[in-house]
């Protein structure tokens, strides 16, 4: 198993995920604007980060 250290604020990010899920990506930007402060491209930042972590797998739904 892979010995994973997430930063805090991707362990911010893990977290409102893992609580809310699943969640529109849309609502997740709000949320992160709203309750940390963070821009739309903070927030994709973190999410590709933790998707190079192997933390979350990025899918499309259509």
């Amino acid at each position: 198993m892979k010995d994973l250290r997430l930063t805090e604020m991707e362990g911010e990010l893990t977290g409102l995920i893992w609580d809310l899920e699943p969640i529109p990506s849309g609502n997740l930007v709000k949320l992160c604007e709203s309750e940390l402060n963070w821009k739309k491209s903070t927030m994709y930042t973190m999410l590709k980060r933790l998707e190079a972590k192997e933390i979350f797998i990025m899918t499309m739904v259509w």
